[in-house]
């Protein structure tokens, strides 16, 4: 059986962005640290424009969650929760994240960029062999529980396997655990953290029906011969 339902989730604390833009990506692959990728800028540049540019917007200025975001985090979460005596991360190719770009919320409305602080923060950067100070500029949203910060994506997983007893649990320590964004604390960060508050159904299937079988005989030849019909004994074959 086929479950797909709609996760909305609160966020617990401020949320950091600091995007990888494709020049970032290519520092990286010529073996800049994560830390130093845009780190060699020429100076005067607009730290704020630059902050903004690297957070996640849609054309409208809104804030989102990327999809990537999502799929890495529940799958990460995965290796803290056992189903039977395996871990569950051998499970997870039975949950898919449906859709792309998911849009955080205040009050029913989309999150504007505008309503983000841009942060400045000192760290070392690990370029060419040397240690340099550099200033990190990112977009940090703010939130607060008068106005709760939230998001909803949806999940689809097979129900024959994994309950929604196990999803709300594998939310759960992907929330506190792992967090999104950047200073998230996966990466012993206080950032990102959040917790679902509504598991909501939106359809259930069975697989079975949607496979039609056509053509087949009623006894099917094995490779040493011919197969005989079951029998009452167990409801099986009997060569």
């Amino acid at each position: 059986m086929m479950t797909e339902a709609g996760i909305s989730i609160q966020f617990l604390s401020d949320l950091m962005q600091d995007r990888l833009l494709e020049e970032d990506v290519e520092q990286i692959d010529k073996g800049v640290t994560r830390k130093g990728a845009g780190a060699d800028k020429k100076k005067g540049i607009d730290h704020i424009a630059d902050a903004i540019n690297h957070a996640y917007v849609n054309d409208k200025g809104e804030l989102y969650i990327p999809r990537t975001w999502v799929h890495n985090c529940i799958n990460e979460a995965a290796r803290f929760q056992l189903i039977g005596k395996s871990s569950m991360t051998r499970f997870m190719g039975l949950v898919s994240v449906i859709g792309d770009n998911f849009l955080i919320m205040r009050n029913g409305k989309p999150v504007l960029i505008g309503e983000c602080e841009v942060d400045k923060r000192h760290h070392n950067v690990h370029m060419n062999g040397q240690i340099l100070k550099r200033i990190k500029y990112r977009t940090i949203l703010h939130v607060d529980d008068l106005n709760p910060v939230t998001a909803t994506f949806v999940l689809r997983w097979d129900d024959d396997t994994l309950s929604v007893v196990h999803i709300r649990q594998l939310l759960k320590d992907a929330g506190m655990m792992l967090g999104f964004g950047s200073y998230r604390p996966q990466h012993k960060g206080e950032f990102g953290k959040f917790m679902p508050i509504k598991i909501e159904l939106l359809r259930q299937w069975d697989l079975s029906d949607k496979c039609e079988v056509v053509g087949f005989p009623k006894i099917v030849a094995k490779a040493t011969g011919n197969a005989k019909p079951a029998t009452k004994r167990g409801n099986k074959a009997v060569a």
